[in-house]
């Protein structure tokens, strides 16, 4: 199913826009990230990436991370998925994990 939350990330848009069936060849993907998440500035990605929070855990350099979300931003970035790994989404990824299972910063 559908995670709760995303409905709540784009008020603007109808409920029935997030069925499976619509949001699955989406995926959570570097164009999920940068258009909607970090372009948006969602407070719950906001917090997880900020330099402070990043800082504070310990796991990743806050300054990289501060580089990565201004380089994410640019109309011109692009990664292939495929190809290349894709860090800010690790770093995104890595912060949920944290938060979900209560895991000490370092």
């Amino acid at each position: 199913s559908v995670p709760a939350f995303l409905p709540s990330c784009f008020p603007e848009r109808n409920p029935e826009d997030f069925t499976l069936s619509k949001v699955l060849p989406f995926r959570a993907s570097t164009q999920l990230l940068r258009h909607y998440l970090l372009r948006r500035r969602i407070d719950w990605v906001e917090d997880l990436l900020s330099h402070e929070t990043v800082k504070r855990r310990g796991y990743f350099n806050p300054d990289t991370v501060e580089r990565l979300k201004t380089m994410y931003r640019d109309e011109k970035f692009r990664i292939n998925q495929t190809f290349e790994t894709d860090p800010l989404m690790i770093v995104l990824t890595f912060g949920i994990l944290l938060d979900l299972f209560s895991m000490p910063s370092r």
